[in-house]
Parts: C-alpha cells; sequence; structure tokens
C-alpha cells in the first residue's frame, strides 16, 4: 500500500472474469487481465514468452514490475482499458493520486487508458475533470439505460468528453459495444450491425 493513500474499497473480480475464452490463450500479442491494484489476475502464453517465464509464474508479480518500461509497453502493444463501475469523484481522486505515486518515473501515463467504461453510467458526480485528464481514452463506453429516470448520461458530463475529443459510444443507440484490441480504431455497434426494419431509431 503507498502511504498516505487510502485503499480503495475494490471487489475481488476474479470470479467476475471469464476464463474459458479460447481466443484470450491463444492471442498472438501478450495479453494480461489485471486487477485495479495492480495484481495480475491470467497471463496469456505469449505473454509469458516475452518474459520468458511460464504464465503462472506471471501471476505471482504486480502489472507495475512487469512493465517499468515505456519500451515494454510499446513492445507489448499495450492497449489498456478502464472499467471504471459506479465509482464517483472522491474514488477517481484516489484513482489518480494511487497511479501517480505507483508510477512517479511516468505520472502522466499512469493511469492512461484507451476505452474508458464511463463511471456511474455518465452521473453528475462522477468523471471528474482532472479524472479524465488522467486516463486521456479515445473512446468511452456509456453504459445506461434508454430514457432512464437518472437521467444519464447527464449533458454537463457529456460536455467534459466533448471538449476533449473523447469518442462516446451509449449502450441506448449501439447496443452491445464490442472493441477489439487488434482493430483499436474502430468501436462496432450490435443496433447497426444487426439492424432489422422493425428496430426502434433512437433519437
Amino acid at each position: 500500500m503507498t502511504p498516505g493513500i487510502p485503499p480503495l474499497d475494490f471487489p475481488d473480480n476474479r470470479e467476475s472474469v471469464d476464463y474459458s475464452t479460447n481466443a484470450f490463450d491463444q492471442a498472438s500479442t501478450g495479453m494480461a487481465i489485471v486487477a485495479p491494484g495492480g495484481r495480475v489476475l491470467r497471463a496469456n502464453q505469449r505473454l509469458g514468452e516475452m518474459f520468458g517465464l511460464p504464465p503462472q509464474a506471471l501471476l505471482e508479480k504486480s502489472w507495475q514490475e512487469l512493465t517499468p518500461r515505456e519500451e515494454l509497453e510499446r513492445d507489448l502493444e499495450f492497449l489498456p482499458r478502464l472499467l471504471a463501475g459506479d465509482i464517483e469523484q472522491a474514488q477517481e481522486a484516489q484513482l489518480v493520486a494511487r497511479a501517480a505515486a505507483t508510477r512517479a518515473d511516468r505520472p502522466a501515463a499512469a493511469l492512461r487508458a484507451d476505452v474508458l467504461l464511463v463511471p456511474h453510467h455518465g452521473s453528475k458526480t462522477s468523471s471528474s475533470e482532472a479524472f479524465l485528464d488522467a486516463v486521456q481514452p479515445r473512446f468511452a463506453i456509456v453504459q445506461a439505460g434508454y430514457r432512464n429516470r437518472f437521467g444519464h448520461p447527464v449533458g454537463s458530463v457529456l460536455v467534459r468528453y466533448d471538449v476533449r475529443h473523447i469518442k462516446l459510444v451509449d449502450t441506448p443507440r449501439c447496443g452491445a459495444v464490442t472493441w477489439l484490441s487488434w482493430e483499436p480504431d474502430a468501436m462496432q455497434c450490435a443496433r447497426k450491425e444487426q439492424k432489422r426494419y422493425w428496430h426502434h431509431e433512437v433519437p
């Protein structure tokens, strides 16, 4: 634990990860599933080969130990995703502080992610400017119900993403969202890919 930074109340998400997918194990690029604290939950064979270790041995390490250098992250085609869940601005501030302390050598890149699951469905109590500036995602996914009673995502929050030129995808318009690390510049929307003439167009 980093001195002076309170711990984050993240559950152990080991049970929530699908470990049965063959695509993960057989991927041609190094891949890892990493918990919010940096603990490696799973590593594929290709990643093990890059480090000269069996994948099981990587589980004893943290991601910070494995990727101390910028060139190593580049070699791994590092395309991080941040699934923020229902955190609010207080937890966002903790993440920013912890990431900066953990990677003091590269504070600007410590929390950066290519894809961000918008915190708390786009609530006005989340997506602080400091958090977005630290993450700097290219894509952000808003997971919210169509015409939900909370008004998520909130307009003022969407403005924060817009001024930073972050491409937003929301589930009412997109449906199920697919993003592939080997096609990092594209998002696939089920409502578009599987469109039927009777489907309602969300304004």
